[in-house]
């Protein structure tokens, strides 16, 4: 790429994304491979875990891909199509677990290694990507995620907000089982046909607004680059090698991000990619503190642990965790339920029917009747001018004949 950047964080993205598309085009031979060569294994990060206060261990994760992450490894995370995990950790078939108390005691908790920073190249940052998710949605960890830095403890409460929104003629949501509906309505535009048919697939559980958004940024670069980068190859929008971006195509793709973003494209595809009917939201209330005290690393050098067959592996002449590589290279990581109440927002019509109808006619009957009553008075008026118009025209008629007969 011969581009020239005015700050080195853009180079470094660029040289970065360089680096993961041509890995990507390599490792189309198999997973296995694109696992132990994109990151680290669990094993190589997971110090401890405890969810509840219960020991937990490799057989609680699952992995999957992501471009930007590579290997990533959710808790709870039960997936069937996630085999070759269950191969090389050899996990067990189990219930998700289930939280029944709030506070950080009964909650998940980890502590991670993030891995020598000299080590690792096409970075500026450290630390992990840490998303909070609905089991039943696509983890999508641009969107959902946050980011934990090294050396802090960092503590993520949760608490649930259930939306349910009204569709047509109010709005015009997508119920997440849009597609499986008798009486749905055909899709709308070329995104939602895609986004409906890896429903019926069930490569997607149900209806996504951010990822029907993806399809339709993918779509955009499609039309721009003839090509789709290998960081929306989860979409699976073409199954030919040669409909993805190859490196040469890297800096169509940037200006086509670059057009994308400041056009009206990005309106567009909100207005064919409409919000979901039923959403489940996480609030997340993120807080830090120091990790870890010069105490907690004399008394961890005393004792035999996880940290030392980690360290040992990345670190020359190894003797033992210190306080500055603690400090520069592990997280402790708390993810609980502030409170395991939930709000439910609920949309509803102001008026049904019903109600229209009857208010319409009281309003009409109230308005109808007002003007009776002041068209009454002027009636009134009126009959009383003419009855006296009447009677002076008679009384003068009655004297002008009084006085003709005089005469």
């Amino acid at each position: 790429m011969n581009k020239s950047y005015l700050y080195l964080r853009q180079y470094v993205e660029s040289l970065d994304d360089l680096v993961k598309n041509s890995l990507e085009s390599d490792l189309e031979q198999g997973v296995k491979t694109r696992l132990y060569l994109e990151g680290f294994l669990l094993s190589q990060i997971l110090v401890s875990c405890e969810f509840q206060g219960v020991p937990c261990n490799l057989n609680d994760f699952f992995w999957f891909h992501d471009y930007e992450y590579g290997n990533c490894f959710r808790f709870n995370g039960i997936d069937e199509d996630q085999s070759i995990e269950n191969e090389t950790y050899n996990y067990t078939s189990q219930q998700p677990r289930l939280s029944t108390k709030p506070g950080y005691e009964n909650g998940l908790r980890l502590e991670l290694f993030s891995g020598n920073e000299l080590q690792q190249q096409f970075i500026y940052k450290t630390g992990f990507r840490v998303i909070v998710h609905n089991q039943s949605r696509l983890p999508l960890p641009d969107e959902d995620g946050i980011d934990v830095p090294a050396g802090k403890e960092t503590n993520i409460g949760i608490s649930r907000t259930f939306i349910r929104r009204l569709d047509k003629p109010y709005t015009n949501c997508i119920h997440s089982n849009q597609s499986s509906r008798s009486n749905a309505a055909e899709p709308s535009n070329e995104m939602l046909k895609f986004v409906y048919a890896q429903i019926a697939a069930n490569k997607l559980a149900g209806y996504q607004q951010n990822y029907c958004l993806k399809v339709c940024y993918a779509m955009f670069l499609v039309a721009k680059c003839q090509c789709v980068p290998y960081s929306l190859k989860f979409l699976d929008l073409f199954n030919e090698k040669r409909s993805y971006c190859s490196s040469e195509s890297l800096d169509c793709v940037e200006s086509a991000e670059i057009e994308f973003s400041s056009s009206n494209s990005i309106v567009d595809c909100y207005s064919q990619c409409p919000i979901e009917c039923e959403l489940l939201k996480y609030n997340l209330d993120v807080n830090w503190a120091d990790y870890p005290t010069r105490w907690y690393v004399q008394e961890l050098a005393k004792q035999e642990s996880r940290y030392n067959s980690i360290f040992d592996t990345y670190e020359k002449d190894y003797a033992g965790p210190t306080y500055d590589l603690l400090k520069q290279t592990t997280s402790l990581i708390n993810v609980y339920y502030k409170a395991i109440r939930y709000t439910v927002l609920t949309e509803q019509p102001a008026f049904s029917f019903d109600s229209l109808v009857a208010n319409v006619g009281s309003y009409l009957v109230l308005f109808s009747g007002g003007a009776l009553l002041s068209f009454v008075p002027l009636v009134e008026l009126i009959v009383s001018l003419f009855i006296a118009v009447r009677i002076s025209f008679l009384f003068n008629n009655k004297v002008y004949n009084n006085n003709s007969q005089q005469q």
